[in-house]
């Protein structure tokens, strides 16, 4: 096996501040020369952007036109419109993520990181899915995945994703629940390398973990995973009531979290952590990071985004590739 890691980078919608963000990571950071970059984008595109933006003109020599990293043509939007959702937006950075995907499941790159698309731009372009994490687990064939965010030492997996609030507590089912349990237990034990003692917390659905009942029974569910999960021998623990558990001493006594919902997890990890964050993908054939915003199209094309959490997801979707060729205990479970 080749010691070069081959990580794909999807450009992200190109009305938002994903090219930004990825120009702006190659300057910013000192990234090991055995790791080749494939940006899933396009040249034309690239150059469009260099007619107003210096920074863009500048990656291109530096980077594209020098060959120093690798572009997987992906055709150009004949209009695209910076700081708006459009369809051609839309559809060319759906098409990015559909040729990253096909190339890692071939295994001709390692892993992805996605730069941000806008779910809207994808519905106008009638690719009718909520956002990448679906895409990724229909197109790998897996049913058993998870949608974390991570930004140490907060690690949150999610029950549920991106539907809508009224539909949360139906869709929250025990083996819903113990999956992600067992997931979230496997990505820190094998793929972080972590030999971890600190439990799982799980965290309730209702206020105040529904007050033995008085204000909903839906903890029942998420009890019966708890228990059903350690007798897999798997250190969990719960359900915690949500409004208390974000705190300090909590964020250091857990090594991870299972919330029930999206903003149940997000929202306490971005006020604690926004702009570091990276949302991983579990349970897919390989590694999928991205960073943990947006396309912010009230900045982009102004050359102020932060490229923090892009290089973040960078180097998270590295160590675990690497982690991962000397891991035998690879599995999709």
């Amino acid at each position: 096996m080749t010691d070069e890691i081959r990580i794909g980078i999807t450009q992200g919608d190109p009305g938002g501040i994903g090219p930004e963000i990825i120009f702006k990571t190659f300057y910013e950071t000192n990234l090991p020369p055995h790791v080749k970059f494939i940006l899933f984008s396009s040249k034309e595109y690239i150059l469009k952007l260099g007619k107003n933006s210096p920074l863009a003109k500048r990656f291109y020599e530096d980077f594209i036109f020098s060959r120093q990293i690798e572009i997987e043509e992906v055709q150009s939007p004949p209009h695209f419109k910076i700081g708006e959702a459009t369809s051609e937006g839309g559809a060319f950075s759906y098409d990015a993520v559909v040729s990253a995907i096909d190339a890692a499941l071939v295994g001709k790159i390692d892993g992805i990181v996605t730069a941000p698309i806008n779910k809207k731009a994808w519905f106008m372009a009638g690719r009718n899915y909520p956002g990448h994490t679906d895409l990724l687990a229909d197109m790998s064939q897996v049913s058993n995945y998870a949608m974390m965010l991570v930004a140490d030492p907060l690690r949150v997996t999610l029950v549920t994703t991106h539907i809508p609030f009224r539909d949360v507590a139906d869709s929250i089912t025990s083996e819903k629940v113990l999956n992600k349990i067992k997931l979230t237990h496997h990505f820190l034990k094998y793929h972080l390398k972590e030999h971890y003692i600190k439990p799982i917390a799980v965290l309730a659905l209702n206020p105040h973990g529904g007050e033995d009942g008085n204000i909903g029974r839906d903890e029942e569910v998420i009890e019966e995973a708890i228990e059903e999960a350690k007798n897999e021998g798997i250190n969990a623990a719960g359900p915690f009531s949500a409004d208390t558990y974000f705190v300090p001493y909590n964020i250091q006594k857990f090594s991870g979290t299972i919330a029930m919902y999206h903003d149940q997890g997000l929202i306490p990890l971005k006020v604690l952590a926004f702009g570091r964050g990276v949302n991983i993908t579990l349970g897919l054939p390989f590694w999928r990071t991205s960073p943990d915003h947006g396309t912010a199209y009230d900045i982009a094309g102004k050359n102020i985004a932060n490229p923090t959490s892009m290089i973040e997801a960078i180097e998270l979707a590295l160590k675990l590739i690497e982690n991962k060729r000397n891991n035998l205990q690879w599995t999709n479970i």
